[in-house]
């Protein structure tokens, strides 16, 4: 087997060194969480992508948590109209008042 070379040893090296600097994960998922629902500060985002280069596990987690985000947010959600046009809510309206005496 042949030995790595001095690239990946110094990214090794780095990955080990900003393990033992950096918050453990168990700190980083509440951050990963409220990134989600505000802006990060300079600091805290530096911190995030330093905790990423060295945990995969983390990298995999907030990959799933936004695919689970996406396929769960409705497409009305995805698509919102401006605003209905006279004709469309007259349509509507009348959709729903034949339904009504439909069902008396």
């Amino acid at each position: 087997m042949e030995k790595p070379g001095i690239y990946q040893r110094l990214k090794l090296q780095l990955i080990f060194f900003l393990a033992r600097k950096i918050p453990p994960c168990n700190l980083m998922v509440p951050l990963m969480s409220e990134a989600r629902e505000r802006p990060l500060t300079l600091r805290e985002k530096i911190t995030l992508k330093l905790h990423f280069f060295t945990c995969v596990a983390c990298r995999r987690y907030v990959e799933q948590i936004e695919k689970i985000s996406r396929m769960v947010k409705p497409k009305a959600e995805q698509e919102v109209p401006e605003k209905l046009s006279v004709e469309a809510r007259d349509r509507i309206r009348a959709a729903i008042e034949a339904s009504a005496q439909h069902k008396n």
